[in-house]
């Protein structure tokens, strides 16, 4: 049998592969690098609709109150859908082809949501359900002006064959900035905890007592962060995989997981852990069939990876043989006549009827 069609070419954007109908027979050929493609719907309402889900359960988890023992296993739970349900918003909002005036927008209206939000809050001092909506306010700013960042910086990346070297250079450079004592970052954050939390994501805990009726300014409600740069970086590499055509969908079943996994570790040790060390193990594993670097890009790759591991060792060492310079006592302390510090292995005062 043959097939009389009279246009020349139909192609389909979700294959690599396109027909070539001639006059009397359809026959499969592949698709050349200049075939018109199909543009991919844009997925901003399912990015939206996440928002606001998020937003709606994060307010009412203000209103509830259970036992310890409840409580803790119910912000367990919440944590892992605070972290998988972002990570879905950035994907579905990723899909969308974004050009740098939207993007540049969304950056700027998610900043201006962010910034206003501590502001407000720094000079009213709200409690109750006013400082919960900032938190709610605070919060969905993040996830936005992410996204428009990202989406921003996707767009000046050319070459999907850049991605190794980039993702090697972030992860390496995120272990030492996380785990070195020595850096700015790390020590802004120990002495400014506000501030950090203030900048980040979190996952919402929950109570013994309803939050609306307790919170009052100052006091956190919130049991894990997810720093910004995290966030932003996730969307870079979905809306690159998006443009390029690469394993978007193996990436994010994987990486919200893998994510949930990696706050349990944090819960459980207690220490900070850089977050973009399995983002860019997830995406080198799930497409690293996509790239086929030529010798100069493996030469550069190669020398990058270098300088990754470097930062990361360097970082490590750091953490392991630094120890923080002892304090001396307060003068005031020896002034008031307070008695100084016990040498080691004297017996502990004791209260009044106590024995030693």
């Amino acid at each position: 049998n043959t097939v009389n069609l009279p246009k020349p070419i139909a192609c389909s954007a979700s294959t690599t592969r396109c027909l070539r109908f001639r006059p009397g027979r359809a026959k499969v050929l592949p698709m050349s690098a200049d075939a018109p493609a199909l543009p991919r719907p844009s997925q901003l309402k399912w990015y939206v609709l996440a928002l606001v889900g998020l937003a709606l359960l994060r307010l009412g988890v203000g209103f509830i109150a259970a036992p310890p023992a409840v409580a803790m296993a119910l912000s367990l739970l919440l944590g892992a859908v605070f972290i998988l349900v972002p990570i879905a918003a950035l994907y579905a909002g990723s899909d969308h082809p974004w050009r740098p005036g939207p993007a540049v927008g969304l950056l700027l209206a998610g900043a201006a949501l962010h910034i206003g939000t501590i502001l407000w809050v720094r000079a009213n001092r709200p409690s109750g359900l006013p400082l919960l909506l900032a938190d709610v306010a605070q919060n969905s700013a993040v996830l936005i002006w992410c996204l428009g960042l990202g989406a921003l910086i996707s767009l000046i990346i050319r070459e999907k064959n850049m991605l190794p070297a980039i993702a090697l250079f972030l992860a390496g450079l995120d272990i030492f900035l996380i785990l070195s004592p020595l850096t700015p970052q790390r020590q802004f954050v120990e002495q400014n905890p506000e501030a950090f939390s203030n900048l980040a994501m979190s996952t919402p805990r929950v109570g013994t007592e309803a939050a609306v009726a307790t919170a009052k300014s100052g006091i956190n409600f919130d049991l894990f962060f997810i720093g910004p740069a995290d966030l932003f970086i996730a969307a870079v590499l979905f809306a690159v995989m998006f443009r390029f055509s690469m394993q978007y969908r193996r990436t994010a079943l994987w990486l919200g997981p893998a994510l949930v996994a990696y706050m349990a570790l944090v819960g459980l040790t207690g220490l900070p852990l850089p977050a973009l060390v399995p983002i860019g193990l997830v995406f080198a594993i799930c497409n690293w069939r996509e790239f086929k670097l030529s010798g100069e890009e493996k030469q550069a790759t190669w020398v990058v990876a270098v300088l990754a591991l470097g930062f990361a060792g360097w970082g490590i060492y750091n953490a392991a043989t630094y120890r923080p310079p002892a304090r001396p006592a307060a003068p005031s302390q020896m002034e008031s006549g307070s008695t100084p510090p016990a040498p080691a292995g004297s017996p502990a005062p004791t209260a009044p009827g106590q024995s030693p």
